[in-house]
């Protein structure tokens, strides 16, 4: 073994170059250590106030973002900046504004808010606080101090600890603990800071804000369990808070925490979205069930039946959702009675069939965009898609219940003006008059294009009461001008596919002629108004188009 004498220069260059390297690496890790546990327990470096009290203070109570204040015009939020420590105790300081503070993502206290007028202040129970602190001791918040908020007379329940737990776990156990207890959370009776807040990944929520305690000019101060005021300013406050904060169950409360926060994430999961799915289900179940009580509800009611086909039955065909539509609205209470869609029903329910369909989708599959977008292979602009198919739907709805009580004015303008007030009436909403004269709406109510998505040919018939079934000797190769009326109600007995031609432009004379021939021909089925040579039209005649 060589002696330390017999070294190399060099070798011992470089045995006091390690050393101090290691030195100095010992001495960084030790720093940085420190400077970890300096951030866990006093936040980010941040400009503290110079008064010792004033640092005492932001220690327990110093997150600036989104912070609240009164000036006499009720709670507003500040969010275009955040306070500092300083900034804080200024503001804390002013007896001329109330200020107020949200929690960060770590809290090292919480309290209750207990109103006046609630039922669980001294003034209504003198018990409850003792059952509200027994609450907290089962999950180990053994010390609590005990304040009046304002010139109001309510009380805030404090409670400190000695290290930074996770907000929302406490918010869990602290909530856990109180229905445990049969204490219930409600504004204006107990509310606890922090709350279970809402969470939106997309858009983050804040924490409820709280009045600051002891401010001046606020009339607060410490009080008994009564609510009777003691001795004692801010600076008690401060020392007691340290005093209680040692003393906490911490084991008991973080176990407490971890089990709360597992049974509310666990409910939140089990309501949502599975049970609005459910209340869904339940609201169209309610509402097909009591069938028609009076004229005017068919749409509606075969409207609800083919959403809950397709949805909750799984219908995927258009024939079968058709038919189940047909049996389930024919064996409804008072169908017989009120509907006035009973010759038509087929149609109809074809009709909204297929809407159902194209909107809706069978939970657990993926939602297809429908229509041409669909069809083709593009991606569509969805909130116009949705916003265009939505006011046609509510533009054949207005159009068929009008239809329906005969109400459907001739003229244009008038009749624009009563699609609009119907689909208020129905849908709570309706298409604006720009929407209904653009090109792409015309043919669902204009006088003039009403039908003209697909126009259907005229069988020979020999009455004007009877809806026969064309047959290929029936039609006429080249139809002639006037011979073709425009169809009744869109979409029925057709296919938007047909290539046939649009039959020449009528004047609006003309038109509203034949309208109105047609409509008392419909009306009174024994007396045709139509020359002999001319048969009324077979509005449900299917397959009229090639």
């Amino acid at each position: 073994m060589q002696r330390p004498a017999d070294l190399c220069p060099d070798t011992v260059s470089a045995a006091i170059s390690i050393a101090i390297s290691i030195a100095i690496f010992m001495m960084i890790e030790t720093a940085t250590a420190d400077n970890v546990d300096s951030t866990i327990k006093d936040g980010p470096e941040v400009l503290t106030p110079a008064p010792e009290l004033a640092q005492r203070f932001c220690h327990w109570f110093k997150f600036g973002y989104e912070h609240i204040y009164r000036t006499g015009e009720g709670w507003r939020t500040e969010t275009r900046y955040p306070l500092s420590p300083r900034n804080l105790w200024l503001k804390y300081c002013n007896p001329n504004q109330t200020i107020g503070i949200r929690f960060d993502s770590q809290t090292r206290y919480g309290l209750l808010d207990l109103d006046t007028a609630s039922a669980y202040h001294p003034y209504q129970d003198p018990t409850a606080i003792t059952r509200i602190k027994a609450a907290l001791e089962s999950i180990g918040i053994v010390r609590t101090l005990l304040t009046r908020s304002s010139d109001s007379e309510g009380l805030h329940l404090y409670y400190f600890l000695p290290e930074p737990v996770s907000t929302f776990g406490l918010a869990c156990a602290v909530a856990e603990a109180l229905a445990d207890a049969d204490l219930e959370i409600a504004p204006g009776q107990l509310e606890s800071f922090p709350n279970i807040k809402r969470y939106d990944r997309q858009n983050p929520t804040a924490y409820n804000g709280h009045r600051l305690p002891l401010q001046p000019g606020s009339f607060a101060c410490l009080v008994e369990n009564d609510g009777q005021p003691i001795l004692g300013g801010l600076e008690t406050f401060l020392a007691v808070a340290e005093q209680q904060s040692d003393r906490q169950d911490m084991a008991l409360l973080k176990r407490k925490m971890k089990t709360a926060r597992q049974r509310v994430t666990k409910r939140r999961y089990k309501t949502s979205p599975v049970g609005k799915l459910a209340q869904w289900q339940k609201d169209l179940t309610e509402r097909i069930k009591q069938g028609f009580n009076k004229n005017g509800q068919t749409n509606q009611i075969i409207g609800a039946v083919a959403e809950y086909g397709r949805v909750f039955e799984a219908i995927d065909s258009l024939d079968k959702l058709t038919q189940y539509i047909i049996e389930t609205v024919k064996n409804l209470p008072g169908f017989k009675r009120f509907c006035g869609h009973i010759k038509d029903l087929a149609t109809r329910a074809q009709h909204w069939a297929r809407t159902a369909i194209a909107k809706r989708y069978i939970p657990g599959t993926t939602p297809r965009t429908g229509g041409d977008y669909w069809r083709e292979g593009r991606q569509p602009n969805s909130a116009n898609h949705n916003r265009q198919s939505e006011a046609r739907e509510r533009i054949e709805g207005a159009v068929a219940s009008l239809s329906e009580r005969d109400q459907l004015p001739t003229g244009a303008t008038d009749r624009a003006k009563a699609i609009r007030a119907e689909a208020i009436a129905l849908y709570g909403a309706g298409p604006s008059m720009a929407t209904l004269f653009k090109p792409d709406s015309l043919p669902y109510w204009h006088p003039e294009h009403y039908g003209q998505r697909c126009v259907i040919a005229q069988p020979e018939s020999n009455t004007a009461d009877s809806d026969p079934i064309p047959t290929d000797s029936d039609k006429s190769p080249e139809p002639s001008q006037g011979e073709e009326l425009q169809a009744k109600a869109p979409n029925e007995g057709c296919d938007l596919s047909c290539s046939r031609p649009s039959p020449p432009r009528l004047g609006k004379a003309e038109s509203q002629t034949l309208t109105a021939r047609a409509r008392r021909t419909i009306d009174r089925p024994g007396e045709s108004r139509l020359p002999p040579e001319r048969s009324p039209p077979a509005h449900d005649a299917p397959g009229a188009c090639q």
